[in-house]
């Protein structure tokens, strides 16, 4: 892992990269690199209040549970402090809701 000591803007732009290669693995459902780029102590929440640990958040990407078509991190704020840095940003997703089933269908003769 990388320390974000010296130069703040550098650090920036180094947080942001991160976060971009853990987007494009999520959306790409890259497991090799999601594993590379969480820790083992991962706590993922989600808006719904779910929270998951590295196993859970890698299976649901790994499974399709989790799929996107799109995915994007907008209005994202960095704040470094020494070697921690907080990433807010708005989550924007199209999600892959998997295929359509036949629930019922109807004919009637003339």
């Amino acid at each position: 892992m990388k320390t974000l000591l010296t130069n703040p803007a550098s650090a920036d732009k180094d947080v942001a990269q991160a976060v971009d290669h853990l987007t494009q693995a999520m959306l790409h459902k890259n497991i090799a690199e999601l594993k590379a780029l969480t820790a083992e102590n991962l706590t993922y929440g989600h808006s719904s209040g779910k929270i998951q640990d590295k196993k859970a958040f890698i299976a649901d990407i790994e499974t399709g549970k989790s799929a996107f078509k799109t995915l994007e991190m907008q209005n994202q704020t960095i704040t470094v402090s020494g070697d921690v840095a907080l990433i807010r940003h708005h989550f924007s997703a199209q999600a892959l809701e998997g295929h359509w089933l036949l629930v019922g269908r109807q004919a009637f003769k003339f």
